[in-house]
């Protein structure tokens, strides 16, 4: 019994002494750089897609444009742009990931709401934003 007690508490100092070490300075540069590249890809698709449906409301084939729904992307989008660039912190791409997922499940979740329940099942472009959205900056 003592044996295992033993192993437990080396196979514990092992997993904290892998999960606290100092981490390599070429990755942490590299993880900077690719926070501030999928932020500002991140800012264009929205943009991107906000300007879409707002020049579809002009022409008069989205009736249901909000400009205040459509801040709230933009503001996110802005948000994640800023964040990488004042802050290196380690849990920010886990948060960002977390956030995109959570954000991209209630979408698909949306659809069968609003009578969609097909596009829900096949939407090939928000399931591949899952594999974007899961893969945190700095892999």
């Amino acid at each position: 019994m003592r044996r295992l007690v033993i192993g437990l508490a080396d196979t514990f100092r092992r997993i904290r002494t892998a999960l606290f070490a100092e981490p390599d300075h070429a990755l942490v540069r590299a993880r900077v750089a690719s926070e501030r590249l999928v932020a500002s890809v991140r800012l264009g698709v929205i943009v991107f897609v906000v300007v879409l449906e707002f020049l579809l409301y002009l022409a008069g084939k989205n009736s249901a444009f909000s400009p205040l729904l459509a801040s709230l992307p933009l503001a996110y989008g802005a948000l994640l742009f800023l964040l990488p660039r004042h802050s290196s912190a380690p849990w920010i791409p886990w948060l960002v990931s977390a956030t995109d997922v959570s954000l991209a499940s209630l979408v698909i979740a949306a659809y069968p709401i609003y009578g969609f329940p097909l596009a829900a099942l096949n939407n090939r472009v928000l399931f591949d934003s899952y594999f974007v959205a899961s893969s945190p900056d700095d892999w």
